[in-house]
């Protein structure tokens, strides 16, 4: 069901924004029908800055590139931690 793509997505979103130090964009808005003015489903969220680490990395010393693991390292061991008491989506 292409709703339930959209609206679970929005809830994991939420949910490692508000249980986590793990930077995710913030949800202005969506509309996980296809009945609205674009006519597809869509999520309007918060703008990230930065550029990606593919692009980033070339200006970076070996020092910047380890504390980006660093990172990464603790935000996955944060995802790893997190509970959830059923099977399935958070939706």
């Amino acid at each position: 069901v292409p709703w339930y793509k959209v609206q679970s997505e929005v809830a994991t979103i939420e949910y490692v924004r508000l249980h986590t130090t793990i930077p995710v964009p913030r949800v202005y808005a969506f509309d996980s029908s296809m009945r609205n003015a674009v006519g597809l489903e869509w999520i309007l969220m918060e703008k990230v800055q930065g550029r990606s680490y593919g692009v980033a990395a070339d200006y970076m010393d070996v020092e910047e590139k380890m504390e980006v693991q660093r990172k990464v390292a603790d935000w996955m061991d944060q995802m790893s931690k997190l509970t959830f008491d059923q099977i399935g989506s958070l939706y």
